[in-house]
């Protein structure tokens, strides 16, 4: 995948995965004392959970798409610039975004300017659309 990213810090402001504050709390303190390396103990460490207000004032583009029971976050690491400080040690959720493996459709981007729309699938246009019905019409 080639590095889209044009540094909006929209995906770090709002951040959305399956576990909650306290979940993540416990799989870092569990993976820490057994040796494991852990995206967790990134996240328990640099991540603040969002109310569902607080993430509509810093990303409402993205937040709409999101279920309403979402676990929201935001890093501490995004900086003024809109650059990962830690970008050398970010989580591999951050590494993977936006795809993570799936089809770029499949996935909501953060922010309607995110460099990585460039990867979505061109919508055909009209004229193409028109140009296709045409060659699949029965002769007269």
């Amino acid at each position: 995948m080639a590095e889209l990213c044009n540094a909006c810090g929209a995906c770090c402001r709002v951040i959305y995965v399956d576990q909650s504050p306290e979940e993540i709390r416990a799989i870092a303190q569990l993976t820490r004392v057994l040796g494991i390396p852990s995206d967790m103990q990134f996240a328990a460490e640099h991540w603040r959970p969002l109310t569902r207000e607080e993430a509509m004032v810093r990303n409402p583009f993205y937040t709409r798409q999101l279920p309403a029971d979402a676990h929201l976050y935001t890093c501490d690491q995004l900086g003024e610039d809109g650059r990962c400080q830690a970008y050398e040690i970010r989580p591999l959720v951050c590494r993977g975004y936006p795809w993570y493996g799936a089809k770029p459709e499949a996935i909501p981007l953060a922010d309607p300017e995110c460099g990585y729309k460039a990867e979505l699938p061109a919508a055909p246009s009209d004229n193409a659309g028109r140009k296709a019905k045409r060659r699949h019409a029965p002769d007269a």
